[in-house]
């Protein structure tokens, strides 16, 4: 089992309206992801614990059977183009992928 870790920080130069709207349309946008083919399970959330020395505003966990499944996912045009689409609103992010 390969599972799949992302942290995005949205940019900080945003209005509170824009950063939950930002916030919405992301999480919208991430629901598409689920449904590519190879992922076996999905969680995301922006309710980071206040005691994580990780700054995130949202995190997504997918997992995938092999390693060949993450890499089909990672090349998915749905996953692309969400990378894409979402670039303009990131101030960075963190990926960590791992096996067990």
């Amino acid at each position: 089992m390969v599972h799949h870790i992302v942290i995005w920080r949205l940019k900080k130069d945003i209005s509170t309206e824009e950063r939950a709207k930002c916030l919405n349309g992301l999480l919208m946008e991430i629901e598409k992801l689920k449904t590519i083919s190879g992922v076996i399970d999905f969680d995301v959330t922006t309710k980071i614990h206040s005691r994580s020395t990780l700054e995130a505003d949202v995190l997504l966990r997918s997992s995938h059977a092999t390693q060949a499944d993450l890499d089909m996912y990672y090349d998915h045009p749905t996953h692309t183009s969400f990378v894409e689409r979402i670039a303009p609103y990131i101030d960075s992010r963190d990926r960590l992928d791992y096996e067990v």
